[in-house]
């Protein structure tokens, strides 16, 4: 995609009960009819009130519950 990007490795320690979140701009980019987007911070908050130890699939369905929550919900109260 990107024919001239460089990228470095790097060893990162994660301990216990730490989480690696990979997703897309797709998901903090969702925004609702009133043109708000779901954004950083709320994907932050958002993995911050999921309890530690959760399923992976667990963990990404609440995620994409909260996105779905901001878009579909306001354009319901419309």
């Amino acid at each position: 995609m990107f024919a001239n990007a460089r990228y470095t490795a790097r060893k990162l320690h994660m301990g216990p009960g730490s989480r690696l979140v990979i997703f897309t701009d797709g998901l903090t980019d969702a925004v609702n009819a009133s043109e708000e987007d779901f954004g950083d911070q709320r994907l932050i908050a958002c993995c911050a009130t999921i309890p530690p130890g959760i399923d992976a699939q667990v963990f990404a369905d609440r995620v994409m519950r909260a996105v779905a929550e901001l878009v579909i919900w306001d354009r319901t109260v419309r």
